[in-house]
């Protein structure tokens, strides 16, 4: 089974009302070739929400701060996990 690489860069930290997000974006790509993943999901476990990779794939995703487990999955792929 082929292996998903994974950027992700912490962007933007704001402070709204007592809660305190994060937006976490990057890339997903194939290991081997570095083609980019369109439509690869990206999921944070803890608080259950995620979004999937666009047309480039690069995703955005805002999560509270704290702890953050993302799993990212693409159709015939290993999944991967960034705690």
């Amino acid at each position: 089974m082929r292996k998903i690489s994974f950027v992700t860069i912490l962007t933007l930290m704001t402070l709204l009302g007592m809660t305190q997000e994060v937006t976490i974006d990057g890339y997903v790509e194939e290991m081997g070739s570095g083609e980019k993943l369109i439509g690869a999901n990206v999921m944070n476990m803890k608080y259950r929400n995620g979004t999937t990779t666009n047309e480039y794939g690069f995703y955005s995703l805002t999560v509270p701060a704290g702890e953050v487990s993302l799993v990212f999955s693409y159709v015939g792929y290993e999944r991967d996990t960034l705690l």
